[in-house]
């Protein structure tokens, strides 16, 4: 099934989430995203209407011929970090118990359970690392132009996607994410020269 055949044949799916009214959604091609707002008096009344949701999706989905894969659903339960966090959440479908996640993958932006994108800075930070690492195995080997583009495929490529998600970041965590981007930019400067290492350090003091 093609992506357009899927999108027209999930289409639906909407319409089964749209009736149960204290619910959001989205959906990404086969992701399906649930939202609640979860008042601090009404825990136990949020999750159950999320539960009845997801039974609805799964009633739904058993007869259009799918399946909803439990041990791929997450939960997470977001708190700002200046609030002191409720008991424990998790939810219930069909006797299979989901507790909630410290964080899931958002379209390949991680979620935590706080919103503080520490995880999110640290997994870019280690994925730009290592496509510098790799470069830096082979260099010697590259001209100018060849390393250019390997950088932009391994490195730049981690560095912008879905950078806008840190314009809201909390001031102390931003400071955390600029320090190790220095970090990575001393190592690009040593290893690939200043031709690449000083426009990328030009675009990160600008979004300073």
């Amino acid at each position: 099934m093609g992506p357009l055949a899927f999108v027209l044949y999930t289409g639906p799916l909407s319409e089964v989430i749209a009736a149960h009214r204290h619910i959001s959604h989205m959906l990404h091609a086969d992701d399906t995203q649930l939202y609640v707002v979860i008042k601090r008096n009404h825990l136990a009344g949020s999750l159950s209407s999320m539960e009845d949701c997801v039974r609805d999706i799964k009633a739904w989905a058993r007869g259009n011929n799918m399946i909803l894969n439990e041990n791929k659903t997450e939960v997470v339960h977001i708190v700002s970090q200046f609030r002191k966090r409720i008991e424990s959440v998790s939810l219930t479908i069909d006797g299979a118990v989901i507790n909630a996640s410290k964080s899931a993958r958002d379209l390949g932006v991680i979620v935590d359970d706080s919103l503080d994108v520490k995880e999110h800075i640290r997994k870019v930070c280690r994925a730009a690392s290592s496509g510098i690492y790799r470069i830096r195995k082979i260099r010697k080997y590259l001209n100018q132009s060849s390393t250019e583009r390997l950088f932009n495929a391994l490195v730049t490529s981690h560095l912008d996607y879905c950078n806008s998600v840190l314009r809201s970041t909390y001031l102390p965590v931003i400071s955390l994410h600029f320090s190790t981007y220095r970090t990575l930019l001393l190592v690009l400067s040593l290893v690939l020269g200043s031709m690449i290492a000083s426009p990328l350090s030009s675009a990160i003091c600008t979004g300073c």
